[in-house]
């Protein structure tokens, strides 16, 4: 038995090493990329039960009466915080979207007076990234 290696034995171990280190690389690559999405993911979650109560009291306030505007105002800049966060307000134009929207209830209404489906929001709906929060409540045209 010979105690040297060839050549072609150590060219071959190194092409093994090779191939393991880019299989070691890309598995590393996979893995950051997963812990990237779950703290993106955790920290959506973390931020959403204090969004929901924060919107509860938008409501109280877009509801109160306010001559100067300023509850409102107050309100918008609040939301606008929340949207660079991925708050999204769900669309009360279109068609009823069960996914989206809450019927509370239908008022008979003159077609020719009413082009939405629906008569008016009761409570506005939002979306934090792809979650919906809370849907948009609305009174349906019948």
């Amino acid at each position: 038995m010979s105690s040297e290696i060839s050549a072609d034995q150590l060219q071959d171990l190194f092409v093994r090493c090779l191939y393991e280190d880019r299989q070691k690389a890309a598995l590393i690559d996979t893995l950051t990329e997963q812990a990237k999405d779950t703290v993106a993911l955790a920290e959506s979650r973390a931020l959403e039960p204090l969004i929901k109560e924060v919107l509860v009291a938008l409501d109280r306030v877009l509801t109160a009466t306010d001559a100067t505007g300023y509850l409102a105002s107050v309100a918008d800049e609040i939301l606008e915080v929340f949207g660079r966060r991925g708050l999204q307000r769900v669309s009360t134009d279109g068609a009823f979207d069960p996914r989206v929207h809450e019927a509370l209830g239908r008022r008979a209404v003159d077609p020719d007076l009413s082009e939405k489906p629906h008569l008016h929001v009761v409570r506005g709906g939002f979306l934090f990234g792809d979650r919906l929060l809370r849907p948009a409540q609305l009174v349906l045209v019948s």
